[in-house]
């Protein structure tokens, strides 16, 4: 059934153009501008509908993307370390289910008891996760005033430092008071040095006071410390983004979904996955992705939304390099070979890295543009400057040695030219 609805959709996509064009052509010869005009814009909007729905129909095709990667989507591993405040809160709603039915038992609770320190540090948690998760910035005051209750309630001390790691978490969050966040942070540490994941936490508070240096020293000790946790791999990718190193930051986001034991990192984790590549130019797999990310979270998250957007804007923005990618096509073989085709994002990312001296970046994104577009001499020879500039001379001329059939098949004497430079040039 489904390949004869198929087969009835190619056939109108078929048929659709070629009356358009018989029409342009009755137009023409009749001397009727207006019937041509629109005949002729009938058939090149179809036209590009045609390349579109052939370039789309590729995600189907080509959902081993996803097996491949299953193991990137989903939570493989239940991490062993977990942040005792944050899955407070995720362990209440999955064995209790709803948010108000939770936080009005635990209330009713703390009338009874209310130097009950467990309820206040629930309470905190609820409310925390629900202004982290759908934007309720006032709930933060709530989650603060559990999290001091919660303190002056417990009579152990170890279980006062949680709820003072708690306290400095949600003040950090609100992102207004980062220096009195880390004051109770490295309290909290000097207090119990081996508390799970502090470090990450203070980390982050430096992150976004620039310390950058020690945010990073944190991250690390973290990752080494606590090797299944995955928190610490999505701070470290904020700091690779704060750097401007987005396939660094990509990396630390894939281990942190890895690692995932918490479903709010993992859900983070997964936003800045599908930003950076977006902002390198993996336009594909920033659409596979957030297709993926919108099935999987609630309307009510304060990300959903976004993510339609983006969405929409990838989906465009992959249909302007489908038909780049025709163009490119057509320049090739008028020997014209400099115009670059769906490789075009990722050298502009590539260039802005050599800039900002990421020659490392750059070099990744070199590397995969050859791989969208091994038919662009330009990506090979890109690769072999910077190879030269990295000091890798044997590696530049191998690159440039890719480039020059490329170039004598499309007849491109210009890139030919600058290809035989970098041959020579090795020392």
């Amino acid at each position: 059934m489904k390949k004869i609805e198929n087969d009835k959709r190619s056939l109108l996509l078929v048929s659709i153009p070629l009356v358009s064009l018989s029409l342009t052509i009755i137009g023409f010869l009749n001397q009727k501008p207006v019937l041509t005009l629109i005949s002729a814009f009938v058939s090149s909007l179809f036209a590009i509908i045609s390349i579109l729905i052939s370039r789309i129909n590729k995600l189907s095709m080509q959902s081993n993307y996803f097996r491949q990667n299953q193991a990137l989507i989903q939570s493989v591993k239940k991490g062993e370390y977990e942040n005792p405040f944050l899955k407070e809160a995720e362990d209440i709603l999955i064995k209790k289910g709803s948010y108000k039915a939770v936080v009005n038992e635990l209330r009713e609770a703390l009338k009874i008891e209310p130097d009950n320190g467990k309820a206040h540090m629930r309470l905190g948690a609820l409310y925390f996760v629900k202004a982290v998760t759908e934007g309720q910035e006032d709930l933060l005051n709530r989650a603060k005033k559990e999290c001091i209750e919660a303190q002056r309630s417990f009579s152990d001390k170890e279980r006062q430092v949680y709820a003072k790691q708690a306290l400095g978490i949600v003040i950090s969050q609100s992102g207004k008071n980062n220096a009195e966040a880390a004051k109770i942070l490295e309290e909290a540490i000097s207090q119990k040095s081996d508390m799970l994941l502090s470090r990450s936490d203070l980390g982050l508070v430096y992150l976004k006071m620039g310390k950058l240096k020690e945010a990073k020293q944190y991250f690390e000790y973290d990752i080494k410390k606590w090797p299944s946790a995955s928190g610490p791999h999505l701070y470290l990718g904020n700091y690779y983004e704060e750097k401007k190193q987005f396939f660094a930051a990509i990396a630390s986001y894939k281990k942190s979904l890895l690692l995932d034991s918490c479903r709010l990192a993992h859900l983070f984790s997964f936003w800045r996955l599908i930003s950076c590549n977006a902002r390198v130019g993996c336009i594909f797999e920033a659409l596979c992705l957030c297709a993926e990310f919108l099935e999987n979270t609630s309307k009510h998250f304060k990300l959903h939304k976004k993510a339609r957007v983006l969405c929409i804007l990838l989906f465009l923005e992959f249909g302007w390099l489908v038909i780049r990618n025709e163009m490119a096509k057509i320049a090739r073989y008028l020997g014209k070979g400099i115009f670059a085709g769906p490789s075009i994002l990722l050298m502009r990312y590539a260039q802005e890295s050599v800039h900002d001296k990421n020659l490392d970046e750059a070099l990744i994104a070199y590397k995969k543009a050859t791989l969208v577009e091994p038919l662009f001499a330009g990506n090979f020879i890109n690769l072999a400057v910077l190879y030269y500039q990295k000091g890798q001379y044997r590696k530049s001329v191998q690159a440039a040695k890719k480039a020059l059939p490329i170039c004598s098949r499309y007849k491109n004497k210009k890139l030919r030219v600058i290809a035989e430079e970098y041959l020579k040039g090795n020392k």
